[in-house]
């Protein structure tokens, strides 16, 4: 995970470590979007 340093992050278009990043962002959404909604089911 030495990505974030920017010594390998000159190819951003297809870096692992891109899509990795992009994978994690869409499933804390995804996450975040369904506990919202079992909060306002609950409450």
């Amino acid at each position: 995970m030495h990505g974030m340093c920017g010594d390998k992050s000159t190819s951003p278009s297809n870096s692992p470590d891109s899509f990795l990043l992009l994978f994690a962002v869409l499933f804390i959404l995804k996450l975040g979007t369904f506990c919202f909604s079992l909060h306002v089911l609950l409450f």
